[in-house]
């Protein structure tokens, strides 16, 4: 005989409610096979779980499809975020956010239900697994025909709700105590018949109660006249006590200042006044009264930090350190540049005869270079001609620029923005400027810019 999933579907849908909800108040009604009639006039959404099991001689797999109207849909969402639900209102669509709440309950289920059939160890329902296959809302037309559909009426904290379960050809077997259970019309059709008998019942004294009608019509009629009575007496009474209290009639007489006794308070400096204290209400804390779940999940959305796995720490440390290495790089580069403004290419007799006495100051080598720019400006334009380039591999420019020029110098520089920049030059002419730019192009896979500066922007650039 196959195993029986009744018991486990209904108890996975109860659980998964009352633990996504964080609910107690929740069970099951009744849990029928679905009428035509039943999903009508609404929107559904409909979730489909693929199970896979193993009954000892192959692999069989199974398709499970929830289905939750519009209105059964709404009240668990509302139920989640805390909203109060209407159980009149008229719900015929389902927005996005309740999507994503009823299928996260559905997914619960779904698991629920494969941990219940995975632990119970049955032999011809092996190594259950599951996946959601598909998500969509569908209208109640397309939902096609109810044979293997069930229909579970669940109490929701006082609040009627509808989930409907279809099980494809597979799992047919495996289901024998809801096969068995009744059709959810005829279960209707015994309610409603019960009252049409007590109905027919009642009739009958009606129509004795018709004839003693002429009986007690006298009886109304000295009701209606002492009721009259009544009522003009209370008013009459109402009526006068507004015109006394306009009148004064309830006022307190003036009493005299003069008659007013003289309390006199004898102040004794031994004894101090005595402080008075309100007694507060006492509250009975218990600590069953905190929710615990509830709680927790609040906390974790109040810490500040990510805690990092220990992969994450090193890749982060890694990353810290070539940060560094990058920036000292670049300070060395700046500091380079600091000590390094203008390097010629020919030297001549006077800066090597320094050179090797040792004599030779920064001062007077910043002296010189500012000598020499002011003696190469060319008189064309009153403006010097230079090319610049971002790349700080100064030394790869000097086998080109001794080439072209013998009086281009290599300088680096910084620019607006404050970064290291090459420059060269200055040029006598604009042919020679081109020609040094064709050699770099040429030789070098290398941006480059060719500028006209004054002497005034070349030493603001240069001297930092």
């Amino acid at each position: 005989m196959a195993s029986d999933l009744s018991q486990f579907i209904e108890d996975s849908i109860i659980s998964s409610l009352k633990s996504y909800l964080d609910r107690e108040n929740i069970t099951l009604k009744q849990a029928t096979k679905t009428h035509p009639e039943d999903i009508k006039n609404t929107k559904v959404l409909c979730t489909d779980a693929a199970f896979t099991f193993f009954n000892g001689e192959e692999e069989f797999s199974s398709l499970v499809s929830y289905m939750v109207p519009a209105k059964s849909a709404e009240f668990i969402s509302n139920m989640l975020k805390q909203i109060p639900i209407d159980d009149n209102a008229i719900v015929e669509e389902i927005p996005e956010e309740v999507e994503n709440s009823i299928g996260g309950l559905i997914s619960n289920v779904s698991g629920s239900l494969n941990t219940l059939i995975k632990e119970s160890e049955f032999e011809d329902l092996k190594s259950p697994q599951f996946y959601i296959a598909s998500k969509a809302i569908i209208d109640a037309t397309e939902v096609g025909e109810v044979d293997n559909t069930y229909r579970f009426a669940i109490d929701l904290d006082g609040h009627d709700i509808e989930i409907y379960v279809s099980f494809d050809e597979a799992l047919q077997n495996y289901l024998d105590s809801l096969s068995k259970s009744p059709v959810t019309e005829q279960i209707e059709e015994e309610l409603v018949n019960e009252p049409e008998e007590e109905v027919i019942k009642e009739e009958e004294p009606k129509e004795e109660e018709k004839e003693e009608e002429p009986q007690e019509e006298p009886k109304k009629d000295k009701m209606k006249l002492i009721v009259i009575g009544l009522a003009g007496l209370l008013g009459l009474v109402v009526l006068s006590a507004v015109v006394m209290y306009f009148m004064g009639v309830f006022d307190e007489e003036p009493i005299p200042e003069n008659t007013k006794p003289k309390v006199v308070k004898k102040e004794n400096p031994e004894i101090p006044d005595m402080p008075t204290y309100k007694t507060l209400k006492k509250v009975n804390f218990q600590e069953s009264d905190i929710n615990k779940n509830r709680l927790n999940r609040r906390l974790k959305h109040l810490t500040k930090y990510t805690i990092l796995t220990p992969e994450e720490l090193a890749q982060q440390k890694a990353s810290e350190e070539k940060m560094l290495e990058a920036l000292k790089k670049e300070q060395e580069l700046i500091e380079f540049a600091k000590l390094n403004k203008e390097e010629p290419l020919n030297k001549d007799t006077k800066a090597k005869k320094d050179i090797a006495s040792a004599t030779f100051t920064q001062e007077s080598f910043i002296q010189e270079s500012d000598n020499l720019k002011k003696n190469q400006q060319p008189k064309d334009d009153g403006k010097l001609k230079f090319i610049t380039t971002k790349d700080l591999q100064y030394k790869l420019f000097k086998g080109l620029v001794a080439q072209v020029s013998s009086s281009a110098k290599i300088s680096i520089c910084s620019n607006i923005t404050k970064v290291p920049v090459v420059y060269i030059g200055p040029f006598e002419t604009k042919d020679l400027q081109d020609k040094m730019a064709n050699l770099i192009k040429t030789n070098l896979d290398t941006s480059i810019e060719l500028i006209s500066i004054s002497n005034d922007e070349f030493d603001k650039n240069c001297n930092f």
